[in-house]
């Protein structure tokens, strides 16, 4: 029943009858009945037994030799019952003429597993009884004919080569069975050109990919339109909470959310991690599976998998150090024109003439076009686009890259670590209207200065001091648990981090709302698109965050020792967010005019990182109540 084992019955004569009853609490979705070697002969779809025909439910089977099938589960009695009965005239005669009734011994069986969710399975099994032994008799004994041919009549030095000789054709066999069919840049290869061509590049289609995203906590299903050119964005729409911070934390794994099975998503994650191994395996009928184990804080390795015939993507899997896999899989793939697009897919076409570096404008043409000044709409609407291209390829988390504002458009100035870096931040930000990019590596500066630029950046916070004496509350508590000085040193630096990213976070997000949120209705149409994107983007960012925060406290134990009385707030997210920082410092560093326990920390931290849930959820790209004039940087 149900897929599980519920009871069984031997086969011995004519007439075979099986009577279960069934617990009060048991919902059968159906009934399987199955033959000694496997064979289902039986299957009963159970209705509802509250419809007309549902009291009594029957199902019958003819079978060969006039043997029959009758399997009936009743409602009508106080539990139900389940009733199965079996007759095979055949029997009568092989109990007469048959010494052995072994041959005629089976076992009928009803097993029940979890309900699936397309269709609920239940099912009787037989047990094979002595078929099993038998064929385990002839094995044996075809073993011992072989011993006394070969082994017997070889001498040692020919026994051990033929034993050698058999593990070493193992080991091949194995190991021919393990090997990587190809290397891993080989296969990403292949998949983004599998990618590009799906569409003719003269051409302009719409794609569109349903997709389905789950977790140990939701399942969702969702349906992306893009443009095989690249020139129009789909549009986006408001996320609730838990789906805004799925995609954050899929962000920080290099997924795309408008591409999720992207090849060149994944290996641009895969360029920029430490990669620890790459193993591309058969994993189904058709099936290619590269898998990338990196040592990273928060991600162990991703999966991307391609059909085998075309190297087209069809999954993904990310798997988090703390919440477990995620995994996409796409649903459905088609290419139509756009005369099937629905106007709600993308976002408004630009007006001619908005931008200045499109493609097929005469560089002479551009470079006049971006010397005349523009309206500050307009530049509101490049420097917030360029504000999102940095968000989301996570390059403005430090000082290295920073948006300068001027009457003829913005500019983009930067230093990275590598050409790759830089190639890529190039690339987005020529797609954004009036956005001139200046992005510099490393080397380009050591070779222009003569001087080793070095990896700047923010420099980060010291955590857990080696001095004795100086002990912060936190190492303290983990120091009573038996941890080590490295687990006390990742949790510091993890809880730190997380602190860091909500007040970088909550402070773009408070200079976003009070420089826009005003003249909001002075912005373009798109200009108001790209901020509320970019709000949204940096709420499920914060919120991430926070997630990450409440998860470090738990993995260090702090968590079951207090019931938090969440109250409603009256700060604002700066003030919050100042707030969070000072306690988490407090924590992880001590404080040096009073030293409080980690456990008396702990319930405003926890208030502290509810209030700022709250007042992030609430925030709005609607005018505030005060406003922060803008003011023209310059070189």
């Amino acid at each position: 029943m149900d897929g599980e084992v519920r009871a069984s019955q031997k086969v011995s004569a004519e007439k075979n009858e099986l009577h279960l009853k069934l617990g009060r609490k048991d919902e059968p979705s159906f009934i399987e009945v199955f033959s000694e070697q496997g064979f289902c002969l039986a299957y009963l779809d159970v209705i509802d037994p509250a419809s007309p025909d549902g009291l009594e439910q029957e199902e019958r089977v003819a079978l060969s030799d006039d043997r029959s099938l009758i399997v009936t589960l009743t409602f009508a009695a106080d539990v139900p019952i389940l009733h199965v009965l079996y007759r095979d005239p055949v029997m009568t005669e092989r109990v007469a003429t048959e010494t052995d009734s072994a041959r005629a011994e089976g076992a009928v069986a009803i097993r029940e597993t979890a309900s699936v969710a397309s269709v609920p399975l239940r099912g009787i099994v037989l047990r094979p009884g002595r078929w099993i032994r038998r064929r385990a008799d002839r094995v044996f004994a075809w073993m011992q004919v072989w011993y006394q041919l070969f082994v017997r009549t070889m001498n040692p030095f020919l026994a051990s080569a033929a034993v050698f000789a058999l593990g070493t054709a193992v080991c091949l066999f194995l190991w021919m069975r393990s090997a990587s069919p190809m290397p891993a840049s080989a296969f990403l290869q292949h998949a983004e050109k599998a990618e590009q061509a799906q569409v003719p590049s003269t051409e302009s289609r719409v794609i569109s990919q349903k997709v389905r995203i789950r977790t140990a906590a939701q399942s969702i299903e969702r349906t992306i339109h893009r443009d095989s050119t690249g020139r129009r964005k789909p549009k986006r729409h408001a996320l609730d909470r838990q789906t805004a911070a799925l995609e954050a934390k899929l962000a920080k794994g290099g997924v795309n959310w408008d591409e999720p099975l992207s090849a060149a998503t994944y290996e641009n994650w895969r360029e920029h991690s430490q990669i620890v191994r790459d193993i591309v395996r058969k994993t189904g009928n058709n099936l290619l599976t590269l898998t990338t184990t990196i040592d990273d804080a928060s991600v162990t390795q991703e999966s991307l998998t391609v059909r085998a015939n075309d190297f087209h993507p069809v999954a993904r899997t990310v798997s988090f150090r703390d919440t477990g896999d995620v995994e996409i899989a796409e649903l459905d793939y088609a290419v139509m024109p756009w005369s099937d697009a629905e106007p709600g897919w993308f976002e408004p076409m630009r007006a001619a003439g908005s931008g200045v570096n499109g493609p097929g404008v005469h560089p002479l043409i551009t470079a006049h076009l971006a010397a005349l000044p523009l309206t500050d709409a307009q530049v509101d609407e490049a420097e917030l686009g360029a504000m999102l291209a940095l968000h989301q390829l996570r390059a403005d988390a430090d000082n290295r890259v920073q948006i300068i504002r001027r009457s003829s458009g913005v500019q983009v100035k930067g230093i990275v670590e590598d050409d790759a870096r830089k190639r890529e931040l190039e690339m987005r930000l020529n797609e954004v209207p009036h956005v001139i990019p200046a992005i510099f590596t490393f080397a380009e500066l050591e070779h222009q200065s003569g001087f080793p630029a070095g990896e700047g950046g923010q420099n980060p916070r010291p955590v857990l001091e080696s001095d004795e004496e100086k002990v912060s509350p936190l190492e303290k508590f983990l120091l009573t648990k038996g941890e080590s000085r490295d687990e006390m040193s990742r949790l510091a630096n993890r809880l730190s981090d997380s602190a860091d990213a909500v007040d970088r976070e909550s402070s773009h997000l408070a200079e976003l709302i009070h420089r826009y949120a005003p003249d909001r209705q002075q912005l373009t149409e798109a200009g108001r698109t790209t901020l509320d994107q970019l709000i949204a983007e940096r709420k499920a960012s914060i919120l991430a965050a926070l997630d990450e925060e409440e998860h470090s406290l738990a993995e260090a134990g702090l968590t079951d020792s207090y019931t938090s009385d969440i109250q409603k707030t009256t700060l604002d997210i700066e003030e919050a967010t100042k707030q969070n920082s000072k306690l988490c410092d407090e924590l992880v560093f001590g404080d040096a005019g009073h030293s409080r326990s980690a456990q008396d920390i702990l319930p405003e931290l926890a208030q502290t990182i509810h209030q700022l849930h709250a007042v992030t959820l609430q925030l709005s790209p609607l005018p505030p109540t005060r406003t922060a004039p803008r003011k023209e940087q310059q070189d």
